[in-house]
């Protein structure tokens, strides 16, 4: 809907779940896959460097790895060029999911 000129009325959707429960909103679109993946960007530009700096933030990180790994390294993208100073939070994360992962 969002794509087909209707993004107001999702951003007005959206609302609610953004500011009361933004990393299951994250999870939930993780699944979405559109032509330009416009509202998946930008809900993961909200939320994810909240993720990055969440203490349990590579449990929800995993998780989104095994639903959507483009996501997850665009996240991690977008959190380092917004806050230079996660970078270590992200290895960080990277070296629990190599642990979980082999």
């Amino acid at each position: 809907l969002a794509e087909k000129g209707h993004a107001s009325v999702v951003w007005s959707i959206l609302d609610y779940p953004l500011k009361h429960c933004p990393e299951i909103l994250l999870l939930g679109i993780a699944h979405v896959n559109t032509t330009y993946n416009l509202f998946q960007r930008e809900v993961s530009l909200i939320v994810f460097p909240m993720i990055v700096k969440s203490d349990v933030g590579s449990g929800m990180i995993l998780h989104l790895w095994h639903i959507n790994p483009n996501l997850v390294l665009r996240g991690f993208m977008d959190s380092q060029n917004h806050d230079v100073d996660s970078i270590m939070r992200i290895v960080d994360i990277c070296q629990e999911l190599k642990v979980v992962l082999i």
